[in-house]
């Protein structure tokens, strides 16, 4: 049983000094011009199959320095400037890493969707409490400024 508990908007993350930092917001084709870190397609499967649509129409032309299977590492390696990358706006606020910043995807809304995956039985009263607090329709917004946009993030 999959049911989806909250949404967060697809960024671009880049080093902190890069060139495309220029853009408010970055062309998809203008992505297709650079290396990416991208991760692990076994590893990240649930992200991998929401990125790839937004992909789709680069795909034969990009350049893919790195998979990985981590967002830490996708972070240090954009960071060292070996590509760019794409996360959830959420999940970067959380690393809080000042050598990389997001930027949106030009007309582009993707959001990425995290669900919570679990055997169709009737859930013991530890996982329903967690069931009820990941489920939550109050969500706080969190300003985060460097991205020049807002995202909103579980009440947890």
């Amino acid at each position: 049983m999959a049911e989806p508990v909250w949404q967060d908007p697809l960024v671009v993350v880049l080093p902190a000094r890069h060139q495309l930092l220029a853009h408010r917001q970055i062309p998809l084709d203008e992505i297709a011009r650079h290396p990416l870190v991208l991760c692990e397609p076994e590893v990240c499967e649930g992200f991998w199959q929401q990125l790839q649509p937004v992909l789709k129409p680069i795909e034969t032309q990009m350049t893919i320095a790195e998979r990985v299977p981590t967002l830490d590492l996708l972070i240090a390696l954009v960071a060292a400037g070996f590509g760019l990358g794409f996360s959830s706006l959420a999940r970067i606020a959380e690393l809080n890493n000042p050598d990389v910043t997001t930027r949106p995807l030009a007309g582009d809304t993707t959001m990425i969707t995290t669900y919570l995956v679990r055997r169709d039985v009737e859930p013991s009263e530890q996982l329903s409490r967690f069931i009820n607090r990941v489920t939550r329709a109050d969500r706080v917004p969190i300003d985060l400024a460097s991205t020049g946009a807002s995202a909103l993030r579980a009440g947890l």
